[in-house]
């Protein structure tokens, strides 16, 4: 029985600004108008009104701006810009209730920088009580395993990863989440950006794939994660992101039902191949596919309503 209903608005890194990592989920069991949940926000209302000129019925009929007015929640791994830009030029302009954006502290507090009525107008704010137009930053915390409900019958638990590192900052946070459907318990997990532990000083995606095997197969078979080069490419040009090698050098050995991929280059079907290759030669029992734009999923069992091949 499927459990979410997910649309992929874009699943690239850039440069092109038409599909940047943007998801909008529901529960299977409820409609899009019933309330929506955005999950990362690179590509915006603009991508998604070209999706519904291919498409109109993608959302039942609704606009572009009305499937974003119906967002209760923005879900966001970091802050780095193909991740963030659609939220940060939408902000104000929306119609329905306050919009809460749920990230971790350490993003929140570089959203806030932006927010600053410098590089875009103070449309963000920490009062629950501030007006309706503002965001509301929602930190989520990363020092538990308790899971916070972030939409109705939806709770998610978000656990740290690194996204490299940088001359400012040092090593350069990122997140992966655990997003469940309260009511069957079943989940999905979904990585932001992740830098390989081999390369960072202080491994964490270790400590989530070890939550995750807890899990395989019985309440999680469905993971998101980047990979953004082909096999080769040399760990000094990472960049704080994965390449088919390094994505799988800690993944547990447990039989995953499906395995959803989300990459960030044009290149896309030839990582998915490697990566294909890889599993196969480990023995993983799963299967890959990309997640590519304006493929609509049924979360959990994965029933493909679009025609776009694997």
């Amino acid at each position: 029985m499927p459990t979410f209903d997910l649309v992929v608005v874009g699943s690239g890194g850039g440069p092109h600004e038409t599909n940047l990592s943007s998801y909008l989920f529901k529960p299977c069991d409820t409609e899009w108008k019933d309330g929506i949940i955005a999950l990362e926000a690179g590509s915006g209302i603009g991508t998604l009104h070209q999706l519904l000129t291919r498409d109109e019925t993608l959302f039942n009929d609704l606009s572009s701006y009305q499937v974003y007015s119906l967002i209760h929640c923005f879900l966001i791994s970091h802050a780095h810009l193909d991740h963030v830009n659609g939220l940060i030029l939408s902000a104000g302009a929306l119609h329905g209730h306050r919009k809460r954006v749920c990230a971790s502290l350490h993003a929140l507090k570089s959203l806030e920088t932006i927010f600053a009525d410098r590089i875009w107008p103070n449309l963000a704010s920490w009062d629950a009580n501030d007006a309706v137009y503002k965001l509301l930053y929602d930190p989520l915390k990363f020092d538990d395993e308790n899971y916070r409900t972030i939409f109705r019958d939806v709770s998610v638990r978000a656990m740290p990863v690194l996204h490299g590192k940088n001359d400012t900052l040092g090593d350069y946070e990122s997140s992966a989440f655990f997003i469940r459907y309260d009511p069957s318990g079943k989940e999905f997990l979904f990585f932001g950006d992740v830098s390989p532990d081999s390369l960072t000083s202080q491994p964490q995606t270790i400590a989530v794939w070890r939550a995750a095997a807890r899990k395989i197969p019985n309440t999680l078979s469905t993971i998101f994660i980047e990979c953004s080069w082909p096999v080769g490419r040399p760990d000094e040009l990472l960049y704080g992101i994965s390449a088919p090698s390094t994505s799988w050098t800690s993944l547990p050995h447990s039989r995953l039902r499906r395995l959803e991929r989300k990459y960030s280059k044009p290149i896309y079907h030839v990582i998915r191949d490697q990566v294909k290759a890889l599993v196969q030669k480990k023995g993983l029992g799963a299967e890959v596919l990309s997640a590519e734009q304006g493929m609509t999923i049924m979360e959990i069992t994965l029933l493909r309503r679009t025609s776009l091949a694997i």
